[in-house]
């Protein structure tokens, strides 16, 4: 009966220290800007500045490059590819879980503060936004995509605009077309578009 009683109070013990001691992640949004209004090579530093605080990561073994961060971390070697990594969950003990698209967790990394951990998934997010869609990201070496396609429409409206209208006083049309819709005329003086039907 003791063994019993035993038994129980160490499964309820155990049971409120963890049950109650579960860490949830915290409700974080993260941002996905930061490459557009800081750069590309900033936010590679600052990555690799805020990894290298990690204690779990290896000083000095933290490299970023166009695809992905590679790094040593509890004696082992990793690497993430931004494309992959969908989300990155931060918990409230520090803890950050980077997420692929299935939801499945590819590496787990702990910060020194909650600060550096919602950094951390600030700036996975933003090189994620920008390995999926570069073009999206001002401050990439594409910055002739958006001038262009401006630039485009006015051009293309300015030469296939109709010839201006005639109005009384303006130079008279070309010889045998239409003032008005620049048809050939039939005769002088007279549209052969039957729907203006001009005279002049």
């Amino acid at each position: 009966m003791d063994r019993l009683r035993f038994a129980v109070t160490l499964g309820v013990a155990l049971l409120m220290t963890f049950g109650a001691g579960c860490v949830k992640p915290i409700g974080h949004t993260a941002q996905t800007d930061i490459v557009a209004t800081e750069g590309i090579e900033r936010t590679r530093e600052r990555l690799r500045d805020v990894m290298t605080r990690s204690p779990w990561i290896t000083p000095g073994s933290v490299v970023v490059n166009e695809q992905n961060v590679t790094f040593q971390a509890l004696g082992r070697s990793r690497s993430l590819i931004f494309s992959d990594i969908v989300k990155v969950d931060v918990y409230a003990n520090n803890n950050t879980f980077s997420l692929d698209r299935a939801g499945g967790i590819v590496d787990k990394i702990m910060f020194s503060s909650e600060a550096e951990a919602r950094e951390y998934a600030d700036l996975m997010a933003s090189l994620h936004a920008h390995a999926v869609d570069p073009g999206a990201s001002p401050g990439t070496p594409t910055p002739s995509a958006p001038t262009a396609s401006t630039d485009e429409p006015p051009a293309a409206t300015s030469t296939t605009l109709d010839p201006p209208i005639a109005v009384h006083g303006d130079e008279p049309p070309p010889a045998g077309r239409c003032p008005n819709c620049n048809a050939k005329a039939t005769r002088p003086g007279r549209c052969s578009d039957p729907d203006c039907g001009s005279t002049w």
